[in-house]
């Protein structure tokens, strides 16, 4: 009989999960079909406006100054052929500054700004002519980029000439083997008597 009691015990809880588990079943098939999940993607800065370009002198050098509407981040390079120098700002845009803007100096010939990319993020690239081969800084200060151009890059010497002789023709000479030398003879002069010469007597005959 107990065992039969404790039956229906067993069956009661089992068919309770069961309810239990339907319910949460359907309860995240409808939160599912309902509701989205957002993913919030971080907001992109805010771009920085280029306001003008100025090309002072001071100290004997020349400085382009780029001034915009925030602190402007910066990378340059020098190319050459034609020789000119690129600058990029990066989530900058050119709203202002009429280009090219001519300049025509002993070391600038003109200055170029052009926004080169807009999404995502704004890219404007300053461009300056040089006539001269010269070193460059860049250095930030608050809302503005100052550009200084140095002194010309120095010159290597030129080579020295050295003086070289043309070479002379050499001629072939043919180089013929020396004689033996002979021992010298001293011949008597002809005026000297011949010597007289001793002779031996006859033999007498024996009779």
């Amino acid at each position: 009989m107990r065992r039969y009691r404790a039956f229906p015990r067993v069956a009661r809880a089992f068919l309770l999960l069961w309810v239990l588990a339907t319910l949460h079943a359907t309860a995240i098939r409808g939160a599912s079909a309902n509701s989205r999940i957002v993913v919030k993607e971080p907001a992109a800065p805010p771009s920085v406006a280029l306001k003008e370009i100025r090309v002072l002198y001071q100290q004997g050098l020349w400085h382009v100054v780029l001034s915009g509407s925030d602190p402007m981040t910066y990378r340059a390079i020098k190319l050459s052929d034609p020789l000119r120098l690129l600058i990029d700002l990066p989530n900058t845009a050119n709203t202002s500054v009429q280009s090219p803007v001519a300049v025509d100096n002993e070391v600038i010939s003109t200055i170029k700004a052009a926004t080169i990319v807009r999404d995502p993020q704004p890219l404007t690239r300053i461009e300056i002519g040089l006539k001269l081969d010269v070193s460059f800084r860049l250095r930030g200060v608050q809302d503005k980029v100052w550009v200084t151009l140095g002194a010309a890059a120095p010159v290597p010497p030129a080579a020295t000439t050295l003086q070289v002789e043309p070479l002379k023709t050499m001629e072939r000479v043919k180089i013929e083997p020396s004689p033996p030398k002979r021992p010298e003879i001293t011949l008597p002069p002809k005026s000297s008597a011949v010597p007289d010469l001793p002779f031996a007597p006859p033999p007498k005959n024996k009779q």
